[in-house]
């Protein structure tokens, strides 16, 4: 039987075992020293994540939002229930429409021409500047 701890060595080193022994074994896995659900196969976080009667996005996404809780939640709308996200989300769709980032695309071009010039020139890039 699987003993699932998200913070183990074993899942710290490598996840992908133990999260193919949790799909198998227990696909719906209770942590009692979180007091917190582990979902492992795809389809069932799809549903959960779909369920807003059910399921919560309020307290966060993470282990550390969740579990440790040593990662404070900021409000951000991927971490908004229904309504106040659906309120929000109706008031930003335009700026992420297809016309809105077609209009983007000149500059967006332009500065990424501008980081990949000066990254061929050093010879090097640091990806996550």
């Amino acid at each position: 039987m699987v003993d699932y701890n998200p913070f183990s060595q074993e899942v710290m080193r490598n996840p992908l075992p133990v999260y193919a022994k949790l799909r198998e074994e227990a696909p719906c896995y209770y942590i009692a020293e979180y007091a917190a659900w582990a979902l492992s196969r795809f389809e069932d976080i799809w549903t959960a994540s779909m369920d807003n009667e059910h399921f919560s996005a309020a307290q966060g996404p993470t282990s550390s939002h969740l579990l440790t809780k040593v990662q404070p939640v900021t409000p951000m709308i991927n971490l908004m229930d229904p309504p106040p996200h659906t309120k929000l989300r109706a008031q930003v769709r335009k700026h992420f429409a297809p016309a809105a980032i077609r209009d983007l695309e000149p500059t967006i071009r332009e500065l990424a021409s501008g980081c990949l010039d000066a990254a061929a020139q050093a010879g090097e890039v640091d990806a996550m500047s």
